[in-house]
């Protein structure tokens, strides 16, 4: 997803807008995958972000993968990758 405009008709497209947790979600993920090369487990975000469970976790990120923002490689057991890079995503001023 680019942010430029589009050639023919100028239209620019909308900034992909999160929740605080949502954002919070796909930051750890990018974070993590770049600092270890693979993508963390669901203990491992709720550990990280305070999450009471994995759960409450996996919950919270679903509209990520609804939306095309994050995906899943159903031959791994990490299987968590970032489909839209960093400097697409944009908060919600909600609950910031």
């Amino acid at each position: 997803m680019n942010h430029t405009p589009c050639p023919t008709c100028g239209h620019k497209p909308e900034p992909i807008s999160l929740s605080r947790r949502q954002k919070q979600i796909y930051a750890f993920v990018v974070e993590y995958i770049a600092t270890s090369g693979q993508s963390p487990m669901w203990k491992e975000i709720a550990y990280g972000l305070e999450f009471k469970t994995k759960d409450q976790a996996w919950n919270c990120a679903q509209p990520l993968f609804a939306r095309g923002i994050l995906g899943k490689n159903e031959n791994a057991s990490r299987s968590i990758i970032v489909l839209v890079q960093p400097g697409e995503i944009f908060p919600t001023n909600k609950g910031e």
